[in-house]
């Protein structure tokens, strides 16, 4: 079996999910077999489930701020070695409409002020070719594009 997903794969799945992180939780493993079950490569999952992860624990956590109730949908395209990640939810936007910059945190200060948090959106923007935000009619949506790299190519 290769280590590598197929450039020829192509498969779209939907799911959703509530909004806590138990949700998450569960709308991942579903999401891991699904994808695996159309050929996604373990390897490519595991970049994958980096990116969507946060994300998805970013609307859990600053959207519906924790609280039960609110829907997440989630739609994955793979097509050409790319995976393209739709994500929907009803809850607060983003501050002023804009991502988060993603900067790197600094990492050079003693061991007790290391930050705890702050590295989600610069993790996301490293591994996702794209990323783009918008917020219509009450929804914000977030769309990821996470290619597939060969790693024994």
């Amino acid at each position: 079996m290769p280590s590598f997903t197929p450039p020829n794969t192509r498969f779209s799945v939907t799911l959703t999910c509530g909004s806590t992180s138990s949700d998450v939780r569960h709308m991942l493993k579903r999401l891991r077999a699904e994808t695996t079950a159309h050929g996604l490569a373990a390897a490519d999952w595991h970049t994958l489930e980096l990116v969507l992860a946060e994300a998805l624990n970013n609307v859990v956590e600053h959207a519906y701020r924790e609280e039960p109730g609110g829907h997440i949908r989630l739609t994955l395209s793979c097509a050409d070695g790319v995976v393209q990640a739709d994500l929907r939810d009803c809850g607060t936007p983003l501050p002023q409409g804009r991502l988060p910059m993603g900067t790197p945190a600094n990492l050079d200060v003693p061991l007790q002020d290391l930050p705890e948090g702050g590295f989600g959106w610069y993790m996301i923007r490293t591994l996702a070719s794209r990323v783009t935000y918008r917020c219509d009619a009450g929804v914000n949506i977030l769309e990821l594009d996470v290619p597939l790299i060969p790693i024994d190519a």
